[in-house]
């Protein structure tokens, strides 16, 4: 034991005196961290990481100061984090103040990260977002804003209470108070206003989502609906394609420089269905075509008037000037209303279908087809139409029924040059009634024709309660109802008044009773009762 002692004590000495006493360089002592949670502290924080996103992206981060914490946590202030993707593309995010917590997928980047204290979102497409606060899940690459925002993208300008933007799909969804706007372009074109309670945006795919209480105002005219989704061009300068869903509206707006012009026919359609689908022109302001499901109607004002059509649905093409109508077709329950005019009554058509058909000047024939009922009214004193219609004709009131009516239109559904009715016809004007297989109506001469088949059971006929003729042809002045007729003629005449006064028959011929005469050809006058035969 004392020889132990003794050689420890010996070799303690001759260190002492051989080798060189050791100076240890000064340290200076760690900062007091004042949150005893702190578990390091840095300041001028820049790091950069390549193996983000499985190697897709790179990740730049830079801070005035970065902390972490005991359980996990870290914190930068006054931090920007800026991804790159291989293909040159980039997002970045500014924020006074990022806290994160737990992993992505790779790398020991943050998976949630929350921004506040002033947030700067910006990609290198141009979409520009600012808010008070956020939260950016690196998980799903997916931000999403609590509050207030707003953005800037081209010239796309928005606001909204809450928000999400997708990085990997490139979308931005305003969930509430949804605002967008659209400047114009360089031709003054393409400008639009949006509202709505959610706007998406999704510039990848080039459309625009509205969601509950829809509304999209625009230089020629203004959509509404529960929903409109927005398909924009492939140069992003106005829509190709519409959507409208649930309680759809297109009304047309009528700015002065927009208004009708001498030698345009018409105003841009009103348009009202469950659904619509709207497509345009290449210049995607202009409406080529549309589309209208359930509770559908047409409304357009017409130099012959306003023109309403109504139906299950209603689909429809328009000139290069997006107000000529060149095709219409309707179906279900089809209703064409035509209010009067200068020139014309009041007129109603309906029926279960109509195809109308036309060019680049508008509409030029219509087929209705399917119990059609065509209805023609209006007050005494308005002016008459035809070569014999008197100063002040009496009121109108007739009603025409058939199986098919085919109109041949003069550009507009209002401007009829005649109508036909096939199969089954039956017509009615006031006291005169009348019945064939095929009924044209010469709205320029004012008159109807009733023909039929040789081989057709029932011969045309026309009776206005004193004259019944029966004829292979008739034809009926409509204004007047004097009438001509002629091939296997047959007649009945009543005695009754003329003018007020006792129209009689001849001697040979019995007061009392119906006067029967056959002939080739027939002559009659109505106020006057006095029919020549031949």
């Amino acid at each position: 034991m004392q020889v132990a002692v003794a050689d420890r004590s010996w070799n303690g000495a001759y260190c002492r005196s051989h080798v060189p006493e050791l100076h240890t360089p000064a340290v200076e002592a760690p900062a007091v961290l004042s949150d005893q949670r702190v578990t390091s502290q840095q300041h001028g924080v820049l790091n950069l990481r390549t193996n983000v996103n499985k190697g897709n992206e790179t990740l730049k981060i830079e801070a005035a100061q970065f902390t972490t914490y005991d359980d996990g946590r870290v914190r930068y202030e006054k931090a920007t984090f800026t991804s790159t993707r291989k293909d040159g593309s980039s997002f970045e995010m500014t924020a006074g103040v990022v806290e994160g917590q737990g992993k992505a997928v790779s790398g020991d980047e943050p998976g949630l990260m929350f921004l506040s204290k002033g947030v700067h979102m910006k990609t290198s497409d141009g979409l520009d977002v600012v808010t008070d606060n956020a939260t950016y899940d690196n998980i799903q690459g997916l931000a999403t804003i609590p509050g207030k925002m707003r953005f800037s993208r081209a010239r796309l300008t928005g606001e909204g209470v809450g928000a999400t933007y997708d990085k990997q799909r490139d979308i931005l969804w305003l969930l509430d108070e949804a605002k967008v706007k659209r400047a114009a372009d360089e031709h003054g074109e393409g400008g639009i206003e949006a509202v709505a309670k959610g706007i998406g945006l999704a510039r990848p795919d080039r459309f625009m989502n509205l969601a509950d209480g829809a509304k999209v105002v625009q230089a020629r005219q203004t959509l509404a609906a529960d929903q409109i989704i927005v398909h924009f061009t492939d140069d992003d300068k106005g829509a190709k394609l519409v959507e409208m869903h649930r309680n759809a509206r297109v009304t047309p707006t009528t700015p002065a420089a927009d208004r009708r012009k001498p030698g345009q026919k018409a105003d841009a359609p009103d348009l009202q269905g469950d659904e619509i689908m709207l497509e345009f022109h290449p210049d995607g302001q202009t409406l080529r075509h549309a589309v209208l499901a359930g509770k559908s109607r047409l409304t357009q004002m017409t130099d012959e008037g306003s023109q309403t059509v109504s139906a299950a649905e209603i689909d429809l093409g328009t000139a290069a000037d997006g107000r000529t109508l060149t095709g219409l077709t309707a179906k279900t329950g089809v209703e064409v209303l035509l209010p009067a005019s200068v020139d014309n009554p009041d007129r109603t058509i309906r029926s279960t279908s109509l195809v109308a058909s036309g060019d680049e000047t508008g509409l030029r024939a219509a087929i209705f087809d399917g119990g059609v009922t065509f209805i023609e009214k209006s007050p005494a004193g308005r002016p008459g139409r035809g070569r014999a219609a008197p100063a002040l004709p009496p009121a109108i009131d007739r009603l025409g029924t058939s199986t098919t009516l085919t109109l041949d239109l003069k550009g507009q559904l209002g401007a009829i040059q005649s109508a036909e009715f096939r199969q089954g016809v039956s017509f009615r004007d006031g006291d005169m009634k009348a019945a064939a297989e095929r009924a044209l109506h010469n709205e320029a001469q004012g008159t109807l024709e009733l023909s039929s088949p040789v081989t057709a059971k029932v011969s045309p006929w026309v009776d206005d309660g004193s004259v019944r003729v029966e004829a292979l042809w008739i034809q009926v002045d409509m204004n007047s109802h004097d009438m001509r007729a002629k091939d296997k003629m047959k007649v009945r005449l009543l005695q009754g008044k003329s003018n007020g006064k006792e129209a009689r028959t001849p001697a040979l011929f019995d007061g009392a009773q119906p006067v029967y005469g056959v002939g080739t050809a027939l002559k009659y006058v109505s106020g006057t009762r006095a029919a020549t035969f031949a």
